[in-house]
């Protein structure tokens, strides 16, 4: 578990509630609430939210202290793309320890309309199961029945749990239009919660209010090994009570270059710092990172593995290297071979490593934990990097809590100072690459006596280039592409060619070129995770010319140029994520027809953004019947901000309509 659970001393069980009433009276859904007269909706949205409602509150028992979550939503389906929203999933934690989430008083309907009159559907227990997601993780599924474009369905549960550290963020928005949201917590003065608003809507109801209450003087805190006490004299405490509402919020609809959604969406967090005694002391749950990297070391599931490797002793010593460089290398490779990533990521080990090393499988700690331990056992100065992956959000680096972090990797230092970031859990990236879920701003390094932040994006650039040797004629261009990707796309199309096969995968390159005639089709560097990916085909293309026999139209970029801006809103509210720099560069090289000469050619250009953290360069030339074109296109960053939005768009305008000059070629008259 990431946080203590600290348990207060109460013979009574003092259930801090809230007065309000459900907004909706679940099972008596009015004609006028399923038609939603009167309600403005967006008609090309699949569902909308007609109405979510959810209230935190807090219990006492005398064994557990634990949050009451309660919910009741109610979404209307518009049309066939919004029917697998009436599949409800709802998180459940569940720990080794037998700790879990409890869901109670599950009721739910679906309406629809039938001879110009409501029917109810009523949602049985059958239609709600439980299926696991990861080691620690649940989920409670509800399939609504007999659901179809015009369907109304509507839930209410309630969600006991003991995990304080986990009581879910509330979303007032989604990527279907949400009517109205609304959220009352309240909080007894024993708790200290940290609220972390975050996403770009306003709130239409934004209170907070305090009340007083009574309750039984317990002896305080105390752990789950303490001896009950309990006093008769009672005690007022106080209550902060909180009630947010926000009504008509748009869907959200992710641009262009974002990265996870839940990092801009409308929403409150909620992360719980201590716990306040009866007797006043304060009790931290989350502190310094200092401490939280102390909590890792200490861990039986982090830290401690790590000082278990001597059965790794065999392998190690094995192996003969010609530099630390070679080592780091070669051990990287041994363990990515070994053992199978399940998929699940994770920054806890879910066996011990021996275990792992046995199963040949684990989910990326138990892989990348035990690359640290290997790479120990070889005398190699080796430490685990927290972080979160791109999925799981941003990391608020203010506050120390473990929940923030979903995955390990390793850090090496080597030949006195140089460093590498190392995980083991993809085979088809080389040694000293991330995965691109790892590229998600910094990482926390966990070392004794302290710690530090580490940039986790990439120094080298990822790139693509195409060379094409072509031959004109007023009909048709042909001839050979060489196309070569190296890092990221590299990596990503020999993990689809080894998932798809090789025939698949020409399909799928010929299915984006439906016009064009590809044949003696030629794949390289597929043996190596260390050599880039070259495609190589031969060709004939007829879309890319236009001829009426005396004048040729032709594309330059034979169709591979920026057709349209990726960015099309005048502002934009959330940076512009491309998780990695990537340069582009397009030559190509035309022979046309003795009988033509050139009539007009694009002009060249040259161009940067700010700081050069864009470039973009165009020059076509001709000389004895050979056309030349050379594009070239860097962005250098991977993250951009808000404020430099306005310059990324009118960049990349500058590219698309560059890009789609054509050069015209004129029968000689002569």
């Amino acid at each position: 578990m990431k946080i203590l659970i600290i348990l207060l001393n109460f013979n009574l069980i003092c259930i801090f509630t809230l007065a309000q009433n459900l907004p909706i009276n679940i099972g008596n859904l009015t004609m006028d609430e399923f038609s939603l007269a009167g309600i403005d909706v967006d008609t090309s949205a699949s569902a909308v939210i007609m109405m979510d409602f959810g209230k935190a509150s807090f219990e006492f028992t005398g064994i557990r202290f634990q949050y009451k979550l309660e919910v009741v939503s109610r979404k209307k389906i518009l049309n066939k793309n919004g029917l697998d929203g009436a599949n409800i999933f709802i998180p459940i934690n569940w720990s080794k320890s037998g700790a879990k989430d409890a869901i109670k008083l599950v009721k739910g309907y679906t309406y629809n309309l039938k001879n110009g009159a409501l029917n109810k559907t009523r949602l049985e227990k059958s239609s709600t199961f439980i299926e696991s997601t990861t080691e620690n993780l649940r989920q409670y599924k509800i399939a609504f029945p007999d659901v179809k474009v015009g369907s109304v369905i509507e839930y209410h549960y309630v969600l006991i749990s003991p995990f304080l550290g986990n009581l879910p963020p509330w979303y007032f928005q989604n990527t279907i239009p949400v009517i109205h949201s609304e959220f009352y917590l309240s909080v007894p003065e024993y708790l200290d919660y940290q609220l972390f608003p975050s996403g770009y809507l306003s709130f239409n109801i934004n209170e907070k209010s305090s009340s007083t209450r009574q309750l039984p003087q317990s002896s305080g805190l105390r752990t789950r090994a303490s001896d009950p006490a309990s006093y008769t004299k009672t005690q007022s405490y106080n209550v902060d009570n909180y009630h947010w509402v926000l009504e008509n919020a748009p869907a959200f609809k992710a641009e262009s270059f974002i990265s996870a959604p839940t990092n801009y969406i409308t929403k409150m967090e909620f992360e719980i710092r201590g716990i306040r005694g009866l007797d006043h002391i304060y009790h931290p749950i989350f502190g310094s990172w200092e401490q939280l990297t102390k909590t890792y070391l200490e861990s039986y599931s982090f830290g401690k593995l790590l000082d278990n490797h001597g059965f790794l002793s065999s392998d190690i010593s094995s192996m003969t290297f010609e530099s630390e460089n070679d080592k780091i290398m070669k051990i990287t490779d041994m363990v990515r071979n070994k053992l199978e990533w399940n998929g699940w990521s994770s920054d806890f080990a879910s066996h011990p490593l021996k275990k792992t090393w046995e199963k040949g499988k684990g989910n990326s700690a138990d892989i990348n934990l035990l690359l640290i331990a290997a790479l120990r056992e070889a005398g190699v100065d080796a430490d685990p990097v927290l972080l979160s992956t791109r999925e799981h959000g941003f990391i608020k680096e203010n506050f120390a809590v473990a929940k923030q972090f979903n995955y390990v990797i390793a850090r090496v230092i080597y030949d006195n100072d140089k460093t590498m970031l190392l995980d083991a859990t993809d085979r088809f990236i080389p040694t000293g690459i991330l995965p691109v879920r790892c590229l998600n701003g910094r990482g926390w390094l966990v070392v004794k006596h302290g710690g530090q932040w580490i940039d986790l994006m990439p120094n080298k650039t990822s790139s693509t280039s195409f060379i094409c040797n072509m031959s004109l004629n007023q009909s048709t261009t042909s001839g050979n592409i060489k196309i070569q990707f190296n890092g990221y796309p590299s990596y990503k199309l020999k993990k689809e060619y080894q998932d798809i096969g090789e025939d698949q995968f020409i399909d799928s390159v010929k299915e984006k070129h439906k016009d064009w005639d590809i044949h003696n089709y030629q794949i390289s560097g597929l043996k190596s995770v260390k050599q880039p990916l070259a495609i190589s085909y031969d060709l004939s293309i007829d879309d890319e010319v236009v001829s009426n026999g005396n004048v040729i139209f032709l594309d330059p970029m034979l169709g591979q140029g920026l057709h349209e801006n990726p960015f099309k809103m005048d502002e934009r509210k959330y940076p512009v994520d491309y998780a990695f720099p990537k340069k582009e560069v397009y030559l190509l090289k035309i022979d046309y027809p003795e009988d033509f000469i050139i009539d007009e050619l694009p002009s060249p250009i040259a161009t940067m953004m700010p700081d050069h953290t864009g470039k973009f360069s165009y020059n076509v030339t001709a000389k004895d019947h050979t056309i030349s074109v050379t594009s070239i296109y860097e962005i250098n960053k991977s993250v951009f901000g808000q404020t430099e939005y306005a310059a990324l768009k009118q960049f990349h305008q500058i590219i698309v309509d560059k890009q789609a000059e054509q050069v015209v070629l004129k029968k000689r008259t002569e």
